[in-house]
């Protein structure tokens, strides 16, 4: 660098570095503060444009060879290839976006601390729904494009998404 010019910041991303840009998609989950509550961390999330919907795997299935039985797949070289190829296309029919928070296990209470918050979530337990579902989670998101993991599905056996209210219906209506 010659000695006339002073360093100078250097980015990439194409927008001014002073430039601050947000997403309003999620602003109901912004954190709501009763009045005359004290600004600590015991405030909630909002959920009043979500539902929230769980999916459960049978206990029975434990294995990828009960799964097979389940979905009546030939346990042989293919199978594994054929469930992938059902997941995806159960997945892409799903009436929900094409990705969905996943609400933690862990935050259940942080985000709903009425427990009839969830005791009113529905519960879907579709075989091969579940298994789109939780076969195309990670420890944050639901992704449709997301390639499946069946021994992530085995292993998660629950997960409960936080779904805008926009398709609450469609996805009660939807059946596999």
């Amino acid at each position: 660098m010659p000695a006339d010019r002073s360093p100078s910041l250097l980015h990439n991303s194409g927008y001014n570095p002073h430039m601050s840009i947000s997403y309003t998609g999620l602003a109901p989950l912004k954190t709501k503060r009763t009045p005359g509550a004290p600004a600590d961390n015991t405030s909630t999330p909002s959920l009043a444009a979500f539902s929230l919907c769980r999916f459960t795997l049978f206990p029975r299935l434990k294995t990828e060879h009960d799964l097979y039985a389940a979905l009546n797949i030939r346990d042989d070289a293919r199978a594994a290839q054929t469930l992938m190829a059902r997941i995806n296309d159960i997945a892409r029919t799903i009436p929900i976006p094409g990705a969905c928070i996943l609400l933690p296990k862990t935050q259940v209470k942080v985000v709903t601390p009425s427990a009839q918050v969830l005791a009113d979530a529905e519960t879907r337990s579709e075989l091969l729904l579940v298994l789109s579902v939780l076969a195309k989670v990670s420890a944050h998101v639901w992704l449709r494009t997301k390639y499946p993991s069946v021994g992530r599905a085995l292993t998660l056996r629950d997960a409960t998404l936080v779904i805008p209210m926009a398709y609450h219906e469609p996805l009660r209506a939807f059946s596999v």
